[in-house]
């Protein structure tokens, strides 16, 4: 058994600087990077003012309902 969450609160580790409310993607090695206009595929949104470089923080998962 395994926990695979796809949507609410969820701590992850940063791969680059995000601050609220910015979108985010998943990494090449498993850190979520932000999304830009042309990557798609958003995962959801950081929910915790600034996130730095290899922090863990909390973020809102939207990958399915």
């Amino acid at each position: 058994y395994f926990w695979l969450q796809t949507w609410g609160p969820c701590c992850v580790k940063a791969g680059l600087g995000l601050v609220d409310g910015n979108g985010f993607v998943a990494g090449a090695t498993g850190e979520i990077t932000a999304a830009v206009a042309t990557t798609g595929g958003v995962l959801g949104h950081v929910l915790q003012p600034t996130l730095t470089v290899s922090e863990y923080g909390f973020v809102w998962l939207e990958i399915a309902p």
